[in-house]
């Protein structure tokens, strides 16, 4: 019997062809050992409006072979990624994104879930790479284990792929509210070194109530690389053993324009290799908390 060639784009769900707002759910799935020759071991997607739901579900050693997108590649504007009490382990991109590559506007929800072990293996993002203006909340959840070249677990740039940079965004209103305020359309969000200077950032990662810990990068931001207007908000998290071999920011790297708000949270054994930020790296203003 003939062997089965490799998917080029996306092993199980390709979705180049698509018409927009389509609703893709996976609930209580197993998904293993898929792979796509390029990108989007699981599931790839050039349609906007996309929302995909993982819930009870189980994603494991899924890979893109020269691309990127170990599970997901979604490139087109406003997608909605919902990911609850599911677990995603060695997952591969050769590239961006070990887990997800998001290459244009959305936003991501995870909760209660873990994620061990994936990477990027000439890129950024050993679980998620964005390179547009994406919103990231990460809630209950552990991370660890994860590698790239740039951002062991995440990274933000809010200049896409070909270099475009992307106009200023105010990221809509989250569903909790974080330190007795919220973000939403119109606002400001205020990140000043002494809580009183106004900027407008492109994407904002909010990382709640979770663990960090063992994850590496070759470069900068062994847990978190944020690029040019990224907001940061880490509340009652644990983030502990990250490294850069190579780099800055052991576990956060904040880029120039970025912003940092850090409450409530441990920080230990933190370390980049090259010149300063054992733990956090930050070029742009912010506030840390106890």
């Amino acid at each position: 019997m003939p062997a089965v060639p490799l998917a080029d784009k996306g092993a199980i769900i390709n979705l180049e062809e698509a018409g927009e707002g389509i609703r893709v759910l996976l609930e209580g799935c197993f998904v293993r050992s898929n792979a796509a020759a390029t990108e989007g071991g699981v599931l790839y997607s050039t349609i906007s409006n996309l929302t995909v739901e993982i819930r009870d579900s189980l994603m494991t050693a899924n890979n893109a072979g020269t691309g990127n997108g170990g599970c997901f590649f979604i490139e087109e504007e406003n997608a909605v990624i919902l990911i609850f009490n599911s677990t995603f382990s060695y997952n591969y991109a050769a590239v961006h994104g070990g887990v997800m590559y998001m290459g244009s506007s959305g936003s991501v929800e995870i909760s209660h879930s873990e994620f061990y072990t994936n990477s990027a293996l000439e890129g950024t993002g050993g679980l998620m790479s964005s390179f547009g203006m994406v919103q990231l909340m990460l809630q209950h959840s552990v991370v660890h284990g994860h590698s790239a070249d740039i951002g062991g677990v995440f990274y933000s740039s809010t200049t896409n792929l070909q270099g475009d940079s992307l106009p200023s965004w105010t990221p809509p209103p989250h569903r909790h509210r974080a330190v007795g305020r919220r973000f939403g359309p119109g606002d400001w969000a205020s990140c000043g070194r002494d809580g009183s200077e106004d900027r407008l950032f492109k994407s904002s990662y909010v990382l709640m109530d979770s663990v960090l810990q063992d994850n590496q990068a070759y470069g900068d931001g062994g847990m978190l690389m944020a690029g040019k207007a990224v907001l940061v908000q880490v509340f009652n998290c644990h983030v502990a053993a990250n490294t850069c071999s190579q780099g800055e920011g052991g576990a956060l790297y904040i880029s120039v324009d970025g912003g940092l708000e850090m409450l409530d949270s441990q920080l230990h054994n933190n370390r980049g290799q090259v010149r300063e930020g054992g733990r956090v790296t930050q070029r742009g203003p912010g506030k840390m908390g106890a």
